[in-house]
């Protein structure tokens, strides 16, 4: 006999479309202007309202659904509970209204793997005979950040993969003395193909991340994205340029992965990998391997320095203000 609950997990897409559909249908101020009673704020209202509206039948799933809904709570995306009723009070930054990475907050780490892909770089070359590959995040429509070394280190190609789609370049720029720079597509990536709420921030010490890229995977030939979560372990400047500031990050990061962000649980890019920091082996190791530090340059070094580049001139770098 088939049982009429779906208890499958929630896949991220239906996370997604329940939760913005939640925040529509609990805000007090959407509730007027459809006219619903303001007392009609439980879990069947909901449910009932998604059927009317949009033909969508969650009830099935109504155990998963209450498990999301405590976890929005928890979280504070949602107030209330199943049984006073919920609410919307949420407010969102400027940047944050242009979609919906903030949900990270709420709905994990695993989100941000899954939606980051479709502003994901793949940069790709040659160095002499041999095939090279970067990484890099699309910042909007036309601009991609990527690492210095990755854009001089080969010969670049023609075209960059957007989301496994080939863009042409049009041209490149880096900067004079950081690891940074930016590739500019000749025609801008299509609506709705990409996040366009995308941006730098600050990043705090221990702050939880994801970093992503295309590191080389061996016996594999097509690049594909790797994903590996961590935290923000400290900031340096170094020996031999006291105003290089470099992140630390726990996050194991591998040839390919250079160029590539490290994001906030709310979709903020706080630096891009550059380099591994390791230490030169001491006879006291006795064969041991010693442990690298995984660097990064952070966000606002990228945004101090960002005018002093050309490409400035044209293309505004999105900033996270909370405005």
């Amino acid at each position: 006999m088939n049982r009429y609950s779906e208890l499958t997990p929630l896949s991220i897409q239906e996370q997604i479309d329940i939760t913005v559909n939640a925040l529509i249908f609990f805000c007090p101020v959407n509730k007027k202007r459809t006219g619903l009673p303001l007392e009609e704020n439980k879990l069947p209202h909901f449910l009932k309202w998604c059927n009317d509206t949009q033909g969508i039948d969650w009830w099935p799933k109504m155990h998963r659904i209450t498990e999301l809904f405590k976890v929005l709570c928890h979280k504070g995306c949602l107030h209330g509970n199943e049984h006073i009723g919920f609410l919307n009070i949420l407010e969102r930054t400027n940047i944050e209204g242009n979609g919906y990475l903030f949900l990270g907050k709420y709905l994990g780490k695993n989100f941000i793997a899954d939606q980051i892909i479709q502003n994901l770089a793949c940069i790709t070359g040659k160095k002499g005979e041999d095939e090279h590959i970067g990484s890099g995040i699309l910042i909007s429509s036309r601009l991609i950040l990527t690492c210095k070394h990755v854009l001089n280190d080969m010969k670049l190609d023609k075209k960059v993969k957007v989301n496994n789609k080939e863009y042409t370049i049009l041209k490149s720029e880096s900067h004079s003395n950081l690891d940074f720079g930016f590739i500019l597509l000749e025609t801008p990536v299509e609506d709705g193909l990409y996040h366009k709420d995308i941006a730098l921030k600050e990043h705090s010490l221990l702050e939880e991340i994801v970093i992503a890229g295309f590191p080389k995977i061996p016996n594999n030939r097509a690049p594909i994205p790797i994903f590996q979560s961590g935290e923000i372990n400290g900031k340096i400047a170094t020996y031999l340029d006291p105003h290089k500031e470099l992140l630390l990050f726990s996050a194991v990061a591998r040839p390919g992965n250079s160029g590539g962000p490290i994001l906030s649980h709310d979709g903020k890019i706080l630096g891009i990998v550059i380099e591994s920091l390791e230490r030169e082996k001491e006879e006291v190791d006795n064969y041991k391997t010693t442990l690298p530090f995984f660097a990064a340059i952070p966000a606002k070094l990228i945004l101090e320095k960002y005018s002093e580049l050309e490409i400035s001139k044209e293309h505004k770098l999105p900033w996270e203000d909370y405005q």
